[in-house]
C-alpha cells in the first residue's frame, strides 16, 4: 500500500520503482536468488517531480529491501553501486 506524497500516482505492482530497484540489486549481488513476493507498505513524505529526490529515495529503499530480505550484508559502496544501476545520479542517491 502507498500513502503520502504521490500516493495516487505511484504504481503499486511490480512496476513500482522500489520493487524494480530491489530486483535489480538482487540480480546484481545474488544472481539466481529471487526475492519472495512481499506486501510493501510505503509512506512517502517526498513530493514527486520537484527535484527533491523522490526517485532516489525509492531506489535506495529498494536496494535496502533486497539487502535486508536476502541478508546480503552489502557495504555502503555496494548499496550505492546497486542504486547507480537504476539512476546515474550519485549526488541524489548518496544523501538518500
Amino acid at each position: 500500500s502507498y500513502t503520502g506524497e504521490g500516493a495516487a500516482q505511484a504504481p503499486t505492482g511490480e512496476d513500482n520503482l522500489i520493487w524494480r530497484s530491489a530486483i535489480a540489486c538482487a540480480r546484481m549481488y545474488a544472481p539466481g536468488r529471487e526475492l519472495p513476493k512481499l506486501v510493501i507498505k510505503v509512506h512517502n513524505p517526498v513530493p514527486f517531480g520537484r527535484g527533491l529526490g523522490s526517485s532516489a529515495t525509492a531506489i535506495i529503499a529498494g536496494v535496502m529491501l533486497a539487502n535486508e530480505e536476502l541478508r546480503l550484508g552489502l557495504t555502503y559502496r555496494q548499496l550505492l553501486d546497486a542504486a547507480l544501476e537504476m539512476e546515474n545520479h550519485p549526488d541524489n542517491l548518496a544523501p538518500a
